[in-house]
């Protein structure tokens, strides 16, 4: 049945919507971790709304224990909701973590692997949006990350997929756009999937005055660059050997958890419009980010270049109809399995090829099937890769060959290589990046070609290891 495209009018609208997520959802309250649960409704989500707020670290959340009021409103939906403990991004910057999040592909399965501007979502890989679109949803995105528009591949599937790359954050021009979208699906009662990748708190951290002053007060720095938040020129100077002072610091972390604080509210303001349209009852909503952020923790600032979990580790939040309030361990949570965690919240059917497998029994509270998690960059042509359980994490430079340990029990920060005393784990875990490699040559840029029956049976190691979902390589399902 032919269905008419999505009503553009994107004509400006009066004043948007301010109220944070108390006032979005109805006055929900949280419930403590220890209180005996309600039983789990069983009503499946109509519509899925999707947002990624860039840059954001799980650390930089109340609800992972950041002690400072950067996120009322993403705290709010974590009481509400259910909190993904351990999540984790496949690399350390946008656009290889945004196609592993809506094709559920490694990087070296979806192709994008570099800064190359040839390097785009491939059009032989299936979105989820294309997918939700095969299955009657209308589907809209909204972004304002340059690496996630239409040049770079991602607008397939998407019916109306609206952009501005210009790395800088407008969410007034955000609000606007969701408020058009949601007026046109309002309209056609139809299943929406909206996506919606915002650019705080990325850097330059440039919050607004009332945030910087929540967080840091009057405190200041003497730094130029770092006062004005400038991260990336603060990087260039401390590449060439000038030192940063904890002091400053401390003010540029500030400013970062200040942006985190105005992101957190445009989620606020993003949701009561979801409300307003009288779609939340109905909704799906996710909450999570491409990659993390690094201060010092192993000598870089900002993000691209390393694999420790300052870079990698993102916050999960899932909230909706048949979700119970929980804080759940999903035994490495990946952004390979966020699509398919959508689709069985969905009750449709997981097209073959994707890798992830859905976290839907951890969200439920249930037992869920421990995975592993590949990581790389080659960012700025480096040659980075990693590859973890829930103990250890083994990272490797391609280029040189030196590998590092890490005992994550008793070394969470990653800050002693423990390669010499434990030899047979670091062989352990090189046989699987290896594994992983052969396997990610078999299969090609996300391109269907028949496996050998060696690559067949390298699929099926892997996958017992908890490495990938599936041991077929991906193929098109249209």
């Amino acid at each position: 049945m032919h269905r008419p495209p999505f009503a553009v009018s994107l004509a400006r609208h009066a004043a948007l919507a301010s109220a944070l997520l108390a006032a979005a959802l109805g006055g929900c309250r949280g419930e403590d971790e220890g209180a005996p649960e309600a039983p789990v409704a069983k009503p499946r989500p109509r519509h899925v709304v999707w947002i990624v707020l860039d840059t954001l670290r799980a650390d930089a959340l109340g609800c992972y224990g950041n002690a400072r009021a950067t996120s009322p409103v993403l705290d709010a939906l974590a009481a509400r909701g259910v909190l993904v403990e351990d999540a984790f991004a496949h690399a350390p910057w946008t656009r290889p973590s945004a196609a592993s999040m809506l094709c559920s592909l490694h990087p070296p399965e979806h192709g994008i692997r570099s800064e190359d501007p040839r390097d785009v979502l491939p059009e032989a890989v299936l979105t989820l949006a294309e997918h939700l679109r095969a299955h009657a949803f209308r589907t809209a995105a909204i972004s304002e990350n340059p690496h996630v528009q239409q040049a770079t591949g991602f607008a397939q599937g998407f019916e109306l997929f609206l952009g501005k790359p210009l790395w800088q954050s407008e969410p007034a021009w955000m609000l606007e756009q969701a408020r058009a979208v949601l007026g046109a699906v309002r309209e056609s009662k139809e299943p929406l999937f909206l996506y919606v990748h915002a650019l705080d708190p990325h850097d330059p951290y440039q919050p607004s005055e009332e945030d910087r002053r929540a967080i840091l007060g009057s405190q200041r720095s003497s730094d130029g660059d770092v006062d004005a938040g400038r991260a990336l020129r603060r990087t260039e100077r401390l590449l060439a050997g000038e030192a940063l002072s904890s002091e400053d610091l401390q003010v540029l972390r500030g400013l970062y958890e200040a942006e985190v604080r105005g992101a957190d509210r445009f989620v606020g303001e993003l949701l009561s419009l979801v409300r307003e349209h009288g779609l939340i009852d109905d909704a799906l909503v996710l909450v999570t980010s491409d990659h993390g952020e690094e201060f010092l923790e192993h000598g870089m600032l900002r993000h691209g270049d390393q694999l420790h979990d300052e870079s990698l580790r993102v916050p999960l939040l899932f909230a909706g109809p048949g979700l119970a309030p929980r804080r759940a361990r999903a035994a490495l949570a990946r952004h390979v399995d966020l699509a398919p965690t959508v689709l069985e919240l969905l009750d449709l059917p997981q097209p073959e090829g994707w890798r992830g497998r859905s976290l839907a029994p951890a969200l439920r509270g249930d037992a869920q099937k421990p995975a592993a998690l590949y990581a790389e960059t080659r960012w700025r042509e480096l040659g980075r890769a990693a590859i973890r359980d829930a103990r250890w994490k083994l990272v490797e430079d391609e280029r040189t060959g030196t590998r590092s340990l890490f005992d994550l029990e008793s070394d969470a920060s990653e800050t002693r290589d423990t390669s010499a005393a434990h030899v047979q784990r670091i062989d352990e875990l090189a046989r699987d990046l290896d594994l992983l490699r052969r396997a990610f040559r078999a299969v090609g840029q996300g391109e269907p070609k028949g496996l050998s029956d060696y690559d067949r049976a390298t699929w099926e190691a892997l996958q017992k290891l908890g490495y990938t979902g599936a041991p077929e390589p991906p193929s098109k399902q249209r």
